[in-house]
């Protein structure tokens, strides 16, 4: 009572395309007028908020897009073995959805499918899912355990992302690349297994993955794009398969370096920059909050923007004598650094390099500066002492040291000028 059904196929079935009942409990007949139903229509049931159960036939072969969408009510379905496809949107903002049962032999996972449904605390994908689309879980924040099916071979861009009780994760591994956000902030993540297989692991995919301690890099992948490990403050144990010709965690570092170029494109706490390395990638400790110092070997050169930004545990650095620019956004962010010395001939500090050290209380600069770039020193303390390794006519000379953050900076705190210490 209260289904509205529509002739399709000719006239030889019916198509359920809307519901005007009161009942919570609904059962979809598997006939209608003696003819089959065979399929639930796009939007048939759109922000419905009353029903709670649905029983649907083995006869519905289909069911479209937003079907389900913003059901706020629906607890539970089971899906039958006839489904092979679930359809973009078809259970989105089911918030109270606790439980859901594939029966059927599903091939793919539409975008935003399952977004939003903030109770669901488990699935079981069956081993015939190929793809799943772009934020097919979202925001599924009670969801613990997922298993991904053996023949999956994509994922959609931010899949998971938000999926803030999810412990492991295991890749399949038909996959080729893991997409940008497809983890992000996914914070009591634990364990990661990427098998071989995985070529590449892009920007942000496991952002924010606060829990996580290991990452093991397998011999395929060859990109991985920056961000990639961000805010992962647990992280410290990383490894690169011996045989991957792109990337190398030398020495037992606890880092993924670029092979070719010595350039260290991730790490973590536990990181021992080598000797060898001559570059540190943009991000590359990016908001690893458990990172308290770092010996920066004088064999880096050049260090990228942001690279150690919000590294909010960070107290001490000393950038090394070749590095001739701090870049933009460096240390903003690191909210207990005490103190910096810059050691050699740098000629510009970039845009907000130092913004927001609220703590800092002792900086070293050369004399060889030119150029502070705007806001670099933007709501950082101001009860910090600049020593500055050149004279007072060198300091008024300096592109951007009359810039009100800069001002700001030194009118409480003071520079000392010709500083010849360490």
């Amino acid at each position: 009572e209260g289904l509205i059904f529509e002739t399709s196929g000719g006239g030889n079935n019916y198509t359920v395309i809307g519901y005007e009942g009161t009942a919570k409990d609904l059962i979809i007949p598997s006939k209608y007028n003696g003819l089959p139903v065979v399929a639930i229509a796009a939007e048939s049931f759109k922000e419905n908020e009353i029903i709670e159960t649905i029983v649907i036939p083995d006869s519905v072969k289909s069911i479209g897009e937003s079907a389900f969408y913003e059901c706020t009510s629906l607890k539970s379905i089971e899906l039958p073995a006839s489904i092979t496809e679930i359809a973009s949107n078809t259970f989105y903002r089911c918030k109270k959805m606790t439980s859901v049962t594939i029966l059927g032999n599903i091939t793919s996972i539409g975008e935003s499918a399952f977004e939003l449904c903030e109770k669901l605390g488990s699935i079981t994908i069956p081993d015939s899912c190929e793809s799943i689309g772009e934020d097919a879980f979202t925001c599924c924040y009670a969801m613990r355990s997922v298993t991904l099916p053996s023949g999956l071979l994509t994922i959609g861009g931010s899949a998971f992302t938000y999926c803030e009780s999810l412990e492991n994760i295991v890749i399949p591994a038909g996959v080729k690349v893991i997409p940008g956000r497809a983890f992000f902030r996914c914070t009591s993540l634990k364990t990661v297994t990427i098998p071989e297989g995985v070529e590449k692991i892009e920007a942000y995919a496991f952002q924010t993955c606060k829990a996580l301690e290991s990452i093991n890099i397998p011999s395929t992948v060859t990109v991985i794009e920056t961000y990639a490990f961000a805010y992962v403050e647990a992280l410290k144990v990383i490894t690169v398969d011996q045989y991957n010709t792109v990337y190398d965690s030398r020495n037992n570092c606890n880092a993924i370096i670029e092979t070719a170029t010595n350039t260290l494109i991730a790490g973590c706490w536990k990181t021992t920059i080598p000797d060898t390395v001559t570059a540190i990638a943009e991000a590359a400790f990016f908001g690893n909050e458990s990172v308290s110092t770092m010996n920066i070997p004088e064999s880096v050169t050049t260090i990228g923007k942001s690279a150690f930004s919000n590294c909010k545990g960070l107290y001490s650095i000393v950038v090394p004598t070749g590095v001739t620019e701090i870049a933009e956004g460096l240390f903003a962010g690191c909210t207990r650094l005490r103190t910096i010395n810059i050691k050699g001939d740098v000629t510009r500090i970039g845009d907000g390099a130092f913004k927001e050290t609220i703590y800092l209380e002792k900086i070293i600069l050369p004399a060889t500066i030119t150029y502070i770039g705007e806001g670099a020193f933007t709501n950082a303390t101001i009860q910090a002492t600049i020593y500055f390794r050149g004279t007072a006519a060198q300091w008024a000379e300096i592109e951007g040291a009359d810039a009100s953050d800069v001002v700001n900076f030194t009118m409480n705190g003071k520079v000392v000028f010709n500083y010849t210490g360490e």
